[in-house]
């Protein structure tokens, strides 16, 4: 079920980029609204590190096998 978008290269590197699904993406949305309403923001406007796998956890249930792990991709996504 990955969905990775073209690789590119970046010097000597070559990198993938995961492209995210709208499944993914809405997903993650109510992932995050239940979190802001539960108070896993810190008062700076980013999340509290215990919410970061909170995420995570609630992804693989959702979408299990999806393989999205707090880093890179959802830490890449939220800073987006």
């Amino acid at each position: 079920m990955e969905s990775r978008g073209p690789s590119h290269t970046t010097g000597n590197k070559t990198c993938s980029r995961r492209a995210w699904t709208k499944d993914e993406e809405e997903a993650m949305l109510n992932i995050l609204d239940v979190v802001v309403a539960n108070g896993g923001q810190a008062d700076n406007g980013t999340f509290k590190s215990r919410s970061y796998k909170f995420i995570e956890n609630e992804l693989e249930k959702l979408l299990p096998g999806s393989g999205l792990k707090v880093y890179p991709h959802i830490d890449s996504k939220i800073r987006i």
